[in-house]
């Protein structure tokens, strides 16, 4: 199979500035293209029990970077002249959840079909991931005749969620607390 272009976007976001403040490159991509079902793949319909399909392939799509990765979405752009997305009957079409680090993505939205693209597939983690993994796994079918040819298949934006540190928390409802506190002391009248 050839290779398949990989699309970094760096983003100035209030989601991304942890890690870009700490010196990390937060990116969601796209991974190397498999003609088998990966162990970390998550099938609970079953809906490939019996392996992939002819000209079928599943594209991991990995997060790298990260720090207390919880909520995130992605788009998708591929070659249309080249392949589809294919929705086997699975629980969330095209889209398969992966285990990254012993913990299941949740797959909230298996995106919309648009010609060449897969637009806010979205998902999140009960338990926020750092580091690197997989967020999902998209089943693609090549066209008649194409089997083989680049798809192209790449991310189009990396705009994850991630969850403020615990200490941020606190100090924040430290404040609040305080704020609620002197708004309710009454005036002392002499």
């Amino acid at each position: 199979m050839s290779r398949f272009r990989v699309v970094r976007r760096w983003g100035v976001t209030l989601s991304m500035g942890l890690a870009l403040a700490s010196g990390q490159a937060a990116v969601i991509l796209t991974g190397s293209p498999t003609m088998t079902t990966p162990p970390e793949m998550l099938d609970p319909l079953g809906s490939l029990g019996g392996g992939l399909g002819a000209g079928q392939f599943l594209v991991p799509v990995r997060y790298e970077d990260f720090a207390a990765l919880a909520q995130w979405h992605f788009s998708l752009d591929y070659d249309v002249t080249v392949a589809a997305p294919f929705d086997a009957g699975g629980l969330h079409q095209s889209v398969y959840a992966a285990v990254s680090a012993g913990t299941p993505s949740q797959i909230t939205s298996s995106g919309v079909q648009e010609p060449g693209r897969l637009t806010d597939i979205s998902g999140f983690f009960e338990v926020p991931r750092d580091g690197d993994g997989t967020l999902a796994y998209v089943l693609f079918v090549y066209l008649a005749g194409r089997e083989g040819a680049d798809p192209d298949v790449r991310v189009l934006d990396d705009v994850p969620t991630e969850v403020p540190a615990p200490a941020t928390l606190v100090l924040v409802l430290v404040a609040l607390a305080a704020l609620h506190r002197t708004g309710r002391r009454q005036p002392v009248f002499r």
